[in-house]
């Protein structure tokens, strides 16, 4: 029947979200080098785009959903993820400072793996030997693509890439166990609150001040980011709210895919043909661990 969504129609469109996602956080990371070359710097950044999130949501929350509520302890759950979020969203801009975008945006895409193990042991079950060696082999593809090239990689920026992605991780699990009922709208306003609150706190605990350039370039950019940064925030939850959070995250790995290529084209950063190999062999054990992990499931059979 066409009269309404049925679950064939909720997991095409979670699909979509995801892949649309994708390709919005992408242009957001190939628009963030650009905003710090304009005297923009990354808890700055942060900051700005949950404040733009938050006008949205809370404007659809206060005047056109005016009753959509969240439970106490989905709201404290919120509350959490926001946190956490906030935590991520803030290395990873601090590691694309510092790297270069496609090779940041890499290492933390390592956050689908640490999101099977998470879950296995919140599952209390033993990773399987395919995830393990997943795992081993999204290292070596890790080591090979970070370990040659002209350019000498900031040590710093791979241990920030490395808390996003494990940041990043956590958030999935405790938002695909505790959060899946919730509505998206209502779970991007109530994370965007304590999202911007974390952002806020790492900015005393650094002393770093605002960090705003002065052109309409600057922004007419950082519009743009807060825009695709929201948008994709947003299609993040919806997929997980209609996929699940594995579903989602196999996906959403065209984000390395999408911002190396929009990377080459805007900001003219080539990856070597050794990275490239490295970079493939990231994404594949990425997707191999995910689609292996899956399989064993009746429910998802044919």
């Amino acid at each position: 029947s066409f009269m309404g969504p049925n679950l064939q129609q909720n997991q095409m469109a979670g699909i979509v979200a995801a892949v649309a996602a994708a390709a919005f956080v992408s242009l957001n990371n190939v628009l963030t080098p650009q905003i710090y070359a304009l005297g923009g710097g990354p808890v700055t950044l942060v900051i700005l785009r949950y404040i733009g999130m938050l006008a949205v949501t809370g404007f659809w929350l206060h005047v056109i959903e005016p009753k959509a509520r969240a439970t106490p302890k989905e709201f404290k759950m919120c509350m959490l993820v926001g946190v956490i979020y906030g935590l991520m969203a803030s290395a990873l801009l601090s590691a694309i400072a510092l790297l270069p975008v496609s090779l940041a945006i890499l290492i933390f895409y390592l956050f689908p793996l640490l999101t099977l193990f998470l879950d296995s042991l919140v599952k209390r079950e033993k990773p399987s030997l395919i995830t393990v060696g997943a795992t081993l082999a999204a290292l070596l593809g890790l080591a090979i693509a970070l370990g040659v090239g002209p350019v000498k990689l900031a040590p710093m920026g791979i241990v920030f890439a490395l808390v996003a992605a494990c940041a990043a991780a956590t958030g999935f699990v405790i938002s695909g166990h505790t959060l899946s009922g919730v509505r998206p709208v209502i779970m991007v306003y109530q994370t965007s609150k304590t999202g911007m609150l974390a952002a806020l706190a790492l900015a005393l605990l650094e002393g770093a001040g605002p960090q705003l350039g002065n052109s309409l370039d600057f922004w007419v950019f950082t519009l743009g980011g807060t825009l695709a940064f929201g948008i994709a925030y947003a299609l993040m939850f919806v997929s997980i709210r209609w996929v699940g959070a594995t579903r989602a995250s196999v996906v959403l790995n065209l984000e390395p895919v999408f911002t190396a290529i929009l990377s080459s084209i805007v900001l003219s950063e080539h990856l070597s043909s050794q990275q490239a190999v490295g970079a493939a062999l990231v994404v594949a054990s990425v997707c191999v661990a995910q689609v292996w992990t899956r399989k064993p499931k009746p429910a998802s059979a044919p």
